[in-house]
């Protein structure tokens, strides 16, 4: 028996035990042990007993989990026969960023589950029967194409339609993607999910192309306070948590707003019991007690932030050009008071400009932008928010004064605060105190969110030179998608989808009030779904397509990762079954609409045009390299270190001039008044807002419905992508709700009992689980889990799909619900 290595410095690691050769078995003492990085537990050559460590020559393979955990995990595939045996964590160029997680480590068990689909598969039976005929791969193309060409002849090109999430993170799949959207045009149905923190961290924070906004996780070390807001980091961010320990060993203060006792609350040394949905206004008293204080930064806003920046009466700033017409775009300088001469001067031009001021200045009538900022807060008051947000005056002191003195100091903004409506109000007013203070831009100050992004080029998605594409691409938010289907209108204009092509994501999982939207795709007449294995979503395709699971194919992780570095996927094992890579999919089906000169490179040959030859070489050779955006030994980014930032004003956004979307901006908006969105504030949610509270009446639905629903990340998945792996069934067997020991003797239900969770969309049966640590009036599920995993329905029957007036966006924390034993 022998073993090679992979790349040049990734070394051999020992076996876990194991109970097969295909399969290997972690148990669950190994799964719990799985974060942590993992060392050699016997000599080179030492003999050992289990099954995954005998036969032939073990092979070694680089990969990466491309899933939606946003944590992109460097791994070592072990492959013994052709067989995937063991998983476990690649070695870095920076050892510090070695980590696997019990997931990770679960995945022989994901490429060999059960419920892989084998081959192409028409539907016989209703949709959703699970009936279903085996067909040939050319049969499969033919009926699709042949479909969508009378279609697009009949109809037009937006008889062709979209959808995609996040299931595989691989540039392969983008360019894939694109390159078939680039030909056909159609109907792009978005993935409306985190807009409302997109729209919030975007407008005040802004990002460059290469990077989003905030320090590199490795920075935790070196923060002496840390706020987690909305995210229990302990169980969704895993990889990371040894920065925060490392930190807190050092003497670092950790503050978790939470509504629930989780597990990174038990971890914190102030625990604020947050009421659900009330963060804007804790975040905005803080901003007055920094004010009060004198906590503020005045250097660091005045260089570093638009707060000097003049507003004028129509909200948008002055700028040179509203004083002289002829001033060109390229040297349209914002305008601020200079605080010597009190005269307006050109802000690249002012080393001293004034924070505050009302003035006149040639017949417009101005505000600095932080005065405006002040304004909007000033009713939000520590004694205001302790009523609003159920805790004491006391501990709103406490947490200000500990984050202004205690620095630098960082926040982590999740996204448990922001699946409601108008949540974005909420990163508004977090980003502010981080900006008054000037705890970012430095390092242990961050305040925004680390990934790499598209650091690659997408080779000809545009037209072919002489090859004119069908058509035009237009959006639809995903979160429109019942209204459209019942009325075939969106924004006032007809259009006639009949076919949509599903992939890389369970779009049945993920989107509210599922019923409603399986009764609603009656009106489409082709839907082909392309996974790798059955889901929520499958069950209701037409023609279904296997696609390769990610260790069956070449690809790239490079933006869906909290790592600052481009990954190398081998193709470890050749795919399953008839598996085909999305690319070859996307290949057939350009081919046969008879386009073949869009399509004319191998897999390998796509991702070198997207990487250039000396980066692709580079991966290739030692599959781990740094990201471009680092230099040639690594270091740690630090977001805005060099005073610029990613915005248009290249400055931090105490004020928003120009409201964006948050998603996307083909999209239209339903807030037509944008006046409220320029400063921090306060609304309600649209429906989970069950008790009065900061001067807003209860939902009047709470009457009916008296308990707010939210979900959480489970720490045992990501979305479905691990619904049916053993072991993690093992550790989370079923679907459950948590509710608190006062909800729970209300309605008779004890530890373990089938409750039934329901509201006027509908319901789902899962078990009980009563938590010491659930506030009365709100119970919590964890996602995860597939249709024929729950007891009856799923939590999407209840889940609501009311879109945000700011920015499309599924709010699943943001329903009412009644629970009752069944």
């Amino acid at each position: 028996m022998g073993e090679k290595n992979m790349a040049k410095g990734v070394t051999r690691r020992a076996f876990l035990k194991s109970t097969g050769a295909v399969v290997g078995s972690m148990g669950v003492l190994g799964a719990l042990a799985g974060c942590a990085p993992q060392v050699n537990s016997k000599e080179e050559g030492e003999s050992s007993d289990n099954l995954a460590t005998t036969g032939s020559e073990t092979l070694h393979f680089a990969g990466s989990c491309r899933g939606n955990c946003n944590q992109g995990c460097f791994l070592d595939l072990h492959v013994r026969d052709g067989k995937l045996v063991r998983v476990t964590n690649g070695e870095f160029l920076d050892p510090q960023y070695n980590r696997i997680c019990f997931k990770g480590m679960s995945l022989p068990q994901r490429v060999y589950n059960p419920d892989r689909i084998k081959y192409p598969m028409r539907r016989v039976g209703e949709r959703g029967s699970g009936e279903w005929e085996r067909i040939s791969w050319d049969e499969a193309i033919a009926t699709i194409t042949d479909k969508w060409k009378a279609d697009i002849e009949k109809y037009g090109n937006q008889s062709i339609g979209w959808y995609t999430a996040a299931g595989n993170s691989g540039v392969a799949l983008t360019i894939a993607l694109g390159r078939l959207q680039g030909l056909i045009g159609g109907v792009q149905i978005v993935y409306d999910v985190d807009n409302e923190f997109n729209k919030g961290m975007l407008e005040s924070l802004g990002r460059f192309k290469k990077v989003f906004n905030g320090n590199d996780p490795s920075d935790y070390v070196n923060a002496k306070t840390i706020m987690f807001i909305g995210s229990n980091f302990t169980d969704s961010r895993y990889q990371e948590w040894h920065w925060v320990h490392e930190a807190q060993e050092n003497g670092c203060k950790l503050i978790v707003i939470d509504p629930k006792f989780s597990g990174t609350a038990a971890k914190a040394d102030i625990w604020v019991p947050i009421r659900p949905a009330t963060d804007a206004i804790l975040f905005m008293a803080m901003g007055n007690i920094i004010i009060e204080k004198g906590w503020t930064d005045e250097a660091f806003l005045k260089s570093n932030t638009v707060a000097p920046f003049l507003v004028k009466e129509d909200q948008t700033f002055l700028r040179k050009s509203d004083l002289d017409a002829t001033v060109g775009e390229d040297d349209d300088d914002l305008i601020v008071i200079d605080a010597a001469s009190k005269e307006p001067v050109a802000s690249k031009e002012c080393a001293d400009p004034m924070l505050t001021g009302s003035y006149e200045v040639e017949g417009f009538k101005v505000t600095t932008s932080y005065d405006l900022y002040v304004e909007a807060i000033a009713p939000y008051t520590k004694e205001y928010a302790a009523e609003a947000c159920n805790v004491s005056v006391e501990m709103i002191d406490e947490i200000t004064e500990v984050y202004c003195t205690h620095t630098p100091s960082s926040l982590y903004q999740g996204l448990g605060h922001e699946h409601r409506q108008n949540a974005h109000k909420a990163y508004l007013a977090s980003n502010a105190i981080a900006m008054l203070t000037g705890n970012i831009g430095k390092s242990g100050a961050s305040a925004g969110f680390y990934r790499p992004r598209g650091t690659y080029n997408v080779p000809d998605i545009l037209p072919v030179e002489g090859s004119d594409p069908i058509g035009e691409l237009v959006e639809i938010s995903s979160s429109e998608m019942v209204k459209f289907f019942e009325t075939g209108d969106y924004a006032g204009e007809k259009i006639p989808l009949k076919n949509l092509l599903v992939m890389s994501g369970d779009w049945f999982h993920t989107h509210g009030n599922r019923q409603a939207l399986i009764k609603a795709i009656d009106s489409l007449e082709m839907l082909v779904v392309i996974d790798f294995q059955m889901n929520d979503t499958t069950r209701y395709a037409d023609i279904l397509l296997p696609c390769t699971d990610w260790f069956e194919e070449m690809d790239v992780q490079g933006w869906k990762t909290l790592y600052p570095f481009l990954l190398m996927q081998d193709k470890a094992i050749d795919p399953l079954y008839e598996a085909k890579s999305d690319c070859e999919i996307a290949k057939l089906l350009i081919h046969a609409m008879g386009y073949p000169e869009w399509w004319d490179w191998t897999q390998e040959e796509m991702l070198e045009a997207a990487y250039g030859t000396e980066m692709w070489n580079d991966l290739k050779e030692n599959k781990c390299v740094w990201a471009p955006y680092h230099v040639e030994n690594g270091y740690h980014y630090i977001y805005g270190e060099d005073g610029v930032w990613g915005t248009d004003t290249t400055k931090l956004n105490l004020y928003v001039e120009k409201p964006i979307r948050g998603g996307s901006d083909a999209i239209p908006c339903k807030e037509n008044d944008l006046s409220w969105q320029h400063v921090p504030g306060f609304r309600p949610p649209h429906e989970a807002w069950n008790q009065t509270a900061a001067g807003f009446d209860k939902n009047p639905l709470a009457d009916k419905y008296p308990l707010s629903l939210m979900q959480e990340h489970a720490k045992y998945g990501t979305q479905t992508q691990f619904s049916h792996v053993p072991n993690i069934r093992e550790l989370d067997p079923e679907p459950s709700v948590f509710i608190s020991p006062a909800d729970a003797a209300a309605r008779g239900i004890e530890e373990g009992d089938e409750v039934r969770i329901f509201n006027d969309r509908g319901e789902t049966i899962v078990r009980a689980r009563i938590h010491n640590g659930m506030p009365q009036g709100l119970a919590s599920m964890p996602n995860g889990f597939t249709a024929d995993q729950y007891i009856g329905g799923t939590v999407c029957d209840i889940m609501n799909d009311e879109d945000s007036a700011a920015c499309p966006n599924f709010n699943i924390n943001d329903q009412l619900v009644e629970i009752e034993k069944h």
